[in-house]
């Protein structure tokens, strides 16, 4: 109890950057941020930098190296220490080199077990000795300070440079790549960079918080250079000409990003939404260049995000997605205020074809009586496949190929379409896996308190959305009044918030 007192009254007492409001502003140059003064040498960066390299030539190579950088002062700043640093990583073009390196600094400037030891007994005897509260919080402090990897150290004097934020980024990056590669033998093991990741994204949730996010409406008068990344970044569905950028950020469109002070010009994360009337149930329809519409249309009463991308790997696991899908529906209900009633997404189901693959090739042969689908439902399709009296099978026949997916109104497609739609509602509310729904994209919006409103029918034709999901999109809604409450529930209890058009599939 003591220590996580004592921890908090740590944390607060840290001194963070003034609070920059998120606000919608248009584009603008960002001025560059000087760095502060320089702070007092590391004594045990300096000694870290001095060591023999245990062994190995790579490390003491390293080493040399950044000693050959800081130059022959005996006393380098700070500053002049993690900027060699930085640039010794740059430098280091091949990846082995680079994870060699993070192992290094993981494996040399991690926590002091052994002290942190000791530390831990003389807390033990103190409160056992009933020492005063003064006495306890003060040894709690120093464990808690032994606790912390000095490269945290080195981490925060980097994040004074110019550019100091944007390298930690990219270098979490980098860990996270590197934690997905078979360590060499000679290497330090992947535990140690998994918990210098963790440490580096406590850091860089703390000066990504929402306060110090700028939230901005990219317009096709924005500069070229945000377009570029904008057009870059999209992950979803991916841009072929600078007519759908343009289509994208023009009329009956809107596309907003987060931005940081210290990341100046680069789009954090983005977001694409449109203003229809009434949910879109086909993607290829929306992405057409002859849907937009004029604003002042009174028809207008849906906003439908359909694609948002986080642009930086290295921040990946930080919570800003939810922030910014709620964010811009606030927006864009203050921007149309009497029209706006319903904010949606238009979202892909990425394992949903392969979820029931697998479970069509399981229960194959068994067919229990609590299979996924009701055999009643499956009789037209049994009737076109007559391959055995297995109603399963003949479903895993039919779908052997997306032939039938060209004709929506032909035979097959409308027998496929109430037992898809019925297992693909059961796979977005019921499949879970430790409490969370087994689908990425469905377990990203109900944590956010959104709920699954309405299931599209063939709504992405193009070959990866039938490979994905035989075509069938989700629209997830957020209902601002109830997007709070939704997410408790969801993560506390996994209860999926649902329409009762959704429930009667189940």
């Amino acid at each position: 109890m003591h220590c996580q007192r004592a921890a908090r009254l740590l944390l607060a007492r840290r001194r963070l950057p003034p609070a920059y409001g998120c606000r919608l502003r248009p584009l603008q140059r960002n001025t560059r941020h000087s760095s502060t003064s320089p702070s007092p040498t590391s004594p045990l960066l300096e000694r870290w930098l001095g060591k023999d390299g245990l062994g190995c030539p790579a490390i003491a190579a390293s080493r040399k190296a950044l000693l050959d950088a800081i130059g022959p002062a005996a006393e380098p700043s700070s500053e002049a220490l993690a900027a060699s640093v930085c640039s010794h990583y740059r430098s280091l073009e091949e990846s082995g080199a680079r994870r060699s390196f993070l192992r290094m600094l993981a494996g040399d400037l991690g926590v002091d077990h052994e002290g942190a030891v000791a530390r831990a007994r003389r807390l033990v005897e103190l409160h056992s000795q009933g020492r005063g509260e003064a006495t306890l919080l003060k040894s709690e402090a120093h464990l808690f300070q032994l606790l912390q990897p000095p490269y945290c150290q080195l981490f925060s004097l980097i994040g004074r440079l110019e550019g100091g934020v944007k390298f930690l980024v990219d270098l979490r990056g980098d860990l996270l790549e590197a934690q997905q590669e078979p360590p060499d033998h000679h290497e330090q093991p992947d535990c140690l960079l998994s918990e210098m990741a963790a440490q580096l994204r406590e850091m860089l949730a703390k000066w990504f918080s929402l306060g110090l996010l700028e939230l901005q409406n990219v317009t096709w008068q924005s500069p070229c250079d945000i377009l570029e990344k904008i057009s870059q970044y999209e992950a979803v569905h991916p841009l072929r000409h600078w007519r759908d950028l343009k289509h994208r950020v023009g009329p009956g469109r809107r596309c907003f990003i987060f931005t940081h002070p210290a990341l100046p010009r680069e789009p954090i994360m983005v977001l694409h939404a449109a203003l229809t009337s009434g949910p879109t149930s086909s993607i290829q329809a929306l992405l057409s260049r002859s849907t937009g519409r004029d604003e002042v249309s009174k028809d207008i009463d849906t906003a439908v995000f359909y694609s948002i991308s986080a642009t930086q790997r290295g921040l990946s696991g930080i919570e800003l997605g939810n922030y910014l899908i709620k964010r811009v529906a606030r927006e864009l209900q203050h921007e149309f205020p009497e029209q706006l009633k319903h904010f949606v997404t238009l979202s892909p189901i990425p394992g949903f074809r392969k979820w029931l693959e697998s479970h069509l090739k399981l229960h194959i042969q068994q067919e229990p009586q609590d299979c996924q689908t009701r055999k009643e439902e499956l009789k037209e399709v049994l009737q076109l496949f007559p391959v055995s009296d297995s109603h399963l099978q003949a479903l895993q026949v039919a779908l052997s190929n997306s032939r039938w997916a060209v004709d929506p109104d032909g035979e097959l497609a409308r027998a496929l379409r109430h037992p898809l739609l019925s297992l693909c509602a059961r796979y977005l509310t019921r499949e879970k896996r430790r409490g969370r729904a087994l689908d990425p994209v469905a377990h990203f919006h109900l944590q956010n308190g959104a709920s699954v409103w309405r299931l599209n029918w063939l709504a992405d034709t193009s070959p990866s959305g039938l490979q994905r999901s035989f075509g069938v999109m989700v629209n997830y809604r957020y209902h601002l009044p109830t997007v709070d409450s939704n997410g408790i529930s969801y993560r506390k209890h996994g209860t999926v918030a649902l329409s009762n058009s959704v429930k009667s599939y189940l």
